[in-house]
Order: C-alpha cells, then structure tokens, then sequence
C-alpha cells in the first residue's frame, strides 16, 4: 500500500535528496494522516458518545491533536521547500525541525493530559460497559494506526525527516494507549475490577519519556550537533579520490535541515601548479560534491611545496 501510493503521488520518487520531491513525500503523508485521523476520530467520538465511555470520547479528542500535528508537519514541509532569499541565504530547511519540535510537544502534552486523566480514573473509577460495538472500532482503530506508524517511518526514513518520524512515534503511542482501553473494557467486563486507569498512567509516562526523546532529537541540530560519522567519511573518501588533491585540512560541516550540508575545508594542491589549474581543480571539486552529494562546499586552496 505505502508503494502503491508513492507511486501514485510522488513523481521522481528516488531523488530523495531535491527539496521538491522531500515536499511531496511530506504532503503525501500529511494528508494520509490527515484523513485517517478524521475518520478515526467520528468513529470513536459517536461510540464514546453512545456508550458514555470517557475513556474512548477522549481518545477521539487525541485523533483530533493528531490531525493538527500533520497540519503542522505539512506547513513544516511546505516551508522548507522555498528557495533561499535575502533574509535567509541558506535556505528553510531547518523549518522541518521546528515542525518536528511542535510534534514533540503536542506528544508530550497528550502524555500529561493522559496521565492527570489516569489519576482521576484511579481514584474516582467508573464502570465500564462492554459492547461489541465499542471492542470491533478500538480494533480498527489499533489496525489503522499501526499502519499509519508503518507508513511514516517508512517514508521517514526514505527521506530523513525527523517530523515524520516523530508523527510515526506519535501513532505508536496513539496503538498502544487504544490497546490499555481495550484491555482494560475486556478485563473490567470479566472481573468487574477497573484497571484502566492504572494501566493508562503506564501509558502516558511511556508517550512522556517518547516526548522527551524527540524534543532532544529535533533540538540537537537545531544547536548544531557533529555531523555524523558516516557523513563525514563519505565526504573525507571523496576528496582523498581526487589525483590533484594531496591532502585536506580544516573540515568543517554546516547543517541547514535535514540532507542539507554546507561545507568548508583547505584543500592542498601542488604549488607548482598555475593559480588557474589549482582554481579550476577545486571548481571542479565543488560541482562534483554539489551534483553528486547535494552538498555545497566551498574550498580554499593550500598550495604544499612537493619534497
């Protein structure tokens, strides 16, 4: 299914690395998430209605803050594309950090609000009815947001978005506390022993300790992380391919968003070598790690006297 749709959807679906296609891998997922949040939460808001369950009503409101995340991450991606200008020379691609920022904070907010609703549960607990109904849409819910964890990681990880990868946490989350209501409805039904409650402040210091994580994950590069190590040996094995290159010093690694490197270094280069030669060696050297890379380097020449 998830194939099926970037086929559909996303033309040039391999260039992972140009800002438009990163666009649409973005909006694609936005507005999957979007419609099944939807769907979810008219679903499970008339059963919580019907069958006066507090517990499902509220995890109706939660598909709710779900699709306001998704909108987020959609403007997130939308700005993220827009070309450089004046005020930002570098680009917006850092923009997808804060979107995946937010995201954190809705998740770590539902954890909150999930626990203070625990706690009421666990000191005021209520009975809770059982209904076929009730048990075949929790179901579908679970399925549907299984999937929906699925289908963001997966593109996630195809693109190296953080904002989705966090909105794939997020559906997990949203599996596992449907799972604690279901659980609990089955159990509460046979034993007339309410768990729910208890089993629900499990779950919101699970979702609090996945907030916390994403929130330092997102504002890690925003603080401007060392580039990981397999980016700089990849950029390292590149230079060191060049036969006029004799060795390189001062590397330094800028991020702008995610796949989007700026980068500097010395390079030295024979000082028998004409200024024009060197100059257009390095030039090269530029287009190449721009063309093959998509990563921008601006070099400055060390001429090395040959022993």
């Amino acid at each position: 299914m998830t194939n099926l749709l970037i086929t559909l959807f996303i033309t040039d679906a391999d260039d992972t690395l140009s800002s438009s296609v990163r666009k649409s891998y973005g909006m694609l997922a936005s507005a999957v998430s979007i419609l099944a949040n939807i769907l979810l939460f008219l679903i499970k808001f008339f059963v919580g209605i019907i069958f006066s369950n507090i517990a499902i009503t509220a995890d109706a409101i939660n598909n709710l803050s779900d699709m306001a995340t998704s909108i987020v991450g959609a403007v997130g991606f939308k700005l993220s594309a827009e070309p450089p200008d004046k005020e930002h020379p570098f680009g917006h691609a850092r923009i997808e950090y804060i979107s995946a920022l937010f995201v954190a904070i809705f998740i770590l907010i539902i954890g909150l609000n999930l626990a203070n609703s625990s706690i009421e549960k666990i000191i005021t607990p209520a009975p809770v009815v059982f209904s076929w109904s009730m048990i075949i849409a929790l179901l579908f819910s679970i399925a549907i947001k299984l999937w929906l964890s699925r289908f963001n990681s997966t593109l996630g990880k195809k693109i190296g978005s953080p904002t989705l990868k966090a909105i794939a946490m997020d559906s997990l989350n949203d599996t596992i506390s449907t799972s604690i209501i279901l659980l609990g409805i089955i159990f509460s039904s046979y034993t007339n022993i309410q768990l729910d409650g208890i089993l629900g402040l499990v779950v919101s210091l699970f979702i609090v300790k996945s907030g916390l994580q994403m929130v330092k994950e997102t504002v890690s590069p925003l603080l401007g992380e060392a580039p990981n190590e397999q980016l700089v040996n990849s950029i390292q094995q590149k230079l060191c391919s060049y036969d006029d290159v004799i060795d390189f010093h001062d590397l330094i690694i800028h991020n702008y968003g995610p796949n989007k490197y700026f980068v500097s270094v010395h390079i030295e280069i024979d000082a028998n070598n004409d200024l024009i030669s060197s100059h257009n060696i390095v030039e090269k050297i530029e287009n190449d790690f721009l063309n093959d890379l998509d990563i921008h380097l601006v070099s400055h020449i060390d001429p090395k006297i040959s022993a």
